[in-house]
C-alpha cells in the first residue's frame, strides 16, 4: 500500500533536510571549519539517511580519518536501504589500513547473506589476495568473470593472481581478457609481455610491450627492465634500438 501524499512529502521533506545537513558537515570538514564538530552530533538525528552517511564517510576517508569513516560506513550499512559502496569503500579502507584477513571475512559474510553482485565477488577476491591467500583469491575473482566477462579490471586482478601463483599461461589469459574489455591498460599490456616471457614466448611478448608502450610511452624504462631481468628475456644494450623494434611492433 502506498504511503498518504502527506506522509511522502514529509519524508522528503526529512530527507532534504538531512542531506542538506550531511552537505553542510562535509563542507566544513573539507575545509577544515571547526564549526564542522559542532554539527556532527546532529547527524545522529538522521540515522536511516544512508547517502548522507556515505558522503561522511568518503569526506573522512579523504581526510585520512580511517576510523571515524569507517563507523560512518557501519551507519550507512544500518540503514534501511543500505547504499553498496559504503560496503565496499569500507573494505578498501579495511585493506588499506592493513586488515585484509578481516575485510575478507566480513564481506564473505554478506555474500553468505544472499549478496551477489560483481562488485563484491571483485572486492573480496582483492581482500584475498591482499591477504596472501591466492587460491581463495582466484575463486572469488574467477566467480567475478564468469558472470561479468567485460569486467576489465576483475580480469587484470586474476592475472596478477595467477601469476603469484606460478602460472604464467593462464595470466596471460587473464590479461587478453582484460585488453579485450579495456584496451587502453597499459598495465595489462605490460603484464601481458612478463607472463608470455615468462612462458618463453618472447615475440609475442614483445608484441605486447609494444602496445604498452604504445599506450603509455613513460613505461618502456619497464619494459627495458622486464626484458633483461627475467629468466628468460632479452638483452638490449641499446635502448634506443629496443625502442625502434617495439615501435615497429605497434
Amino acid at each position: 500500500m502506498s504511503q498518504p501524499p502527506a506522509r511522502n512529502s514529509d519524508s522528503a521533506r526529512q530527507a532534504s533536510a538531512a542531506q542538506a545537513l550531511f552537505d553542510t558537515v562535509c563542507d566544513l570538514l573539507r575545509r577544515g571549519d571547526e564549526r564542522a564538530n559542532a554539527l556532527l552530533p546532529r547527524l545522529q538525528a538522521y540515522p536511516a539517511h544512508g547517502p548522507g552517511w556515505l558522503q561522511l564517510g568518503r569526506t573522512l576517508t579523504e581526510l585520512g580519518q580511517s576510523n571515524a569513516a569507517m563507523v560512518a560506513f557501519d551507519q550507512a550499512l544500518a540503514a534501511p536501504e543500505p547504499p553498496l559502496a559504503a560496503l565496499l569503500e569500507k573494505a578498501d579502507l579495511m585493506i588499506a589500513t592493513g586488515d585484509a584477513a578481516a575485510a575478507a571475512r566480513w564481506l564473505a559474510t554478506f555474500q553468505r547473506r544472499g549478496a551477489d553482485d560483481i562488485r563484491l565477488h571483485h572486492k573480496l577476491g582483492r581482500a584475498h589476495y591482499a591477504a596472501g591467500d591466492c587460491e581463495a583469491a582466484r575463486t572469488a575473482l574467477r566467480a567475478t568473470v564468469d558472470k561479468a566477462p567485460d569486467f576489465a579490471e576483475a580480469w587484470f586482478h586474476l592475472g596478477l593472481v595467477e601469476q603469484d601463483l606460478n602460472r604464467p599461461a593462464a595470466a596471460a589469459a587473464a590479461y587478453r581478457h582484460a585488453l579485450s574489455a579495456g584496451p587502453d591498460m597499459f598495465e595489462a599490456a605490460l603484464n601481458l609481455g612478463i607472463s608470455l616471457q615468462d612462458t618463453g614466448d618472447i615475440e609475442t611478448a614483445l608484441d605486447a610491450y609494444a602496445r604498452a608502450v604504445r599506450i603509455k610511452p613513460a613505461c618502456f624504462n619497464r619494459v627495458a627492465q622486464a626484458l633483461t631481468s627475467a629468466p628468460t628475456g632479452q638483452l638490449w644494450l641499446d635502448p634506443r634500438a629496443l625502442r625502434r623494434s617495439l615501435a615497429r611492433r605497434a
